[in-house]
């Protein structure tokens, strides 16, 4: 396998950091970006996990940091889902142009918000031939709730901006934006196939969701609920059940 860091630009001019895995043999192959949450970067251990062992699994594989995060350019300040997904178009666009990627079998796995931003582009953007989502919210007000109470809400929008626990500042235009996105109508519209997987101890979000994006999904989708496992699939048996999941349901709607 071939690993090399690259970058590409999104519609802020921004540059974008990411890493990728390509088969060090002659051919084009499908492909997966990987997506992480609003608050983690590309080097996040369940995000590496995952393109690990899918670059090994025989896909192209890419993971990159969203804007003001890790290395990529912009500020944390300006964080939106609509930025994110604009992020991920760039993602997809870089993917797509690749002499060594399959064009028409390129695939999206997102965790948490990363699976927010998944299912919202493969709604938006129909070039998307399979979708993943990791204990992800289907509603944007319960993310939202979850991690601000309504106090905290009400200071966000009048300030401009909020203070989180490590000081790093978000724009309220997150929360106006974020009022623009409904997940669980947005997912009506994907085409491709979706696999929703989801631990039952998540603590952060609750397994209860991944049923309602299941139930708004069109056909050819799939519920993987994961017995005991947490947020981020840390226990060793439930990592491996996560990544058999995956890379099983990437091999049937990516492959030939």
């Amino acid at each position: 396998m071939i690993t090399k860091r690259v970058e590409f630009e999104n519609n802020n001019s921004e540059i974008l950091q990411g890493v990728l895995r390509i088969p060090d043999e002659q051919g084009v192959f499908p492909a997966v970006i990987i997506c992480h949450t609003f608050h983690d970067n590309k080097d996040n251990e369940l995000i590496f996990s995952l393109w690990d062992d899918l670059s090994r699994a025989g896909f192209v594989c890419l993971r990159f940091d969203f804007s003001g995060r890790g290395e990529s350019q912009g500020d944390f300040k300006d964080l939106t889902i609509s930025q994110e997904i604009n992020d991920l178009k760039a993602a997809f666009n870089f993917l797509d142009r690749h002499e060594q990627v399959d064009s028409d079998r390129i695939g999206i796995l997102g965790h948490s918000m990363g699976g927010i931003d998944a299912i919202l582009f493969a709604a938006k953007h129909k070039k998307a031939a399979s979708i993943t989502a990791l204990s992800t919210r289907s509603d944007t007000k319960e993310f939202i709730d979850s991690y601000f109470d309504d106090y905290q809400q009400k200071l966000w929008k009048q300030r401009g901006y909020i203070q989180m626990h490590n000081m790093s500042e978000i724009s309220a235009d997150f929360l106006r934006d974020a009022e623009k996105h409904s997940i669980t109508e947005e997912i009506k519209k994907i085409e491709c196939p979706i696999l929703i997987v989801h631990g039952t101890d998540d603590t952060r979000v609750p397994f209860e969701d991944a049923r309602e994006l299941f139930n708004h999904a069109k056909e050819q989708k799939k519920l993987e609920l994961i017995e005991g496992a947490d947020h981020h699939f840390t226990a060793g048996a439930h990592r491996q059940e996560l990544l058999d999941a995956v890379i099983g349901w990437f091999n049937r709607t990516l492959k030939p």
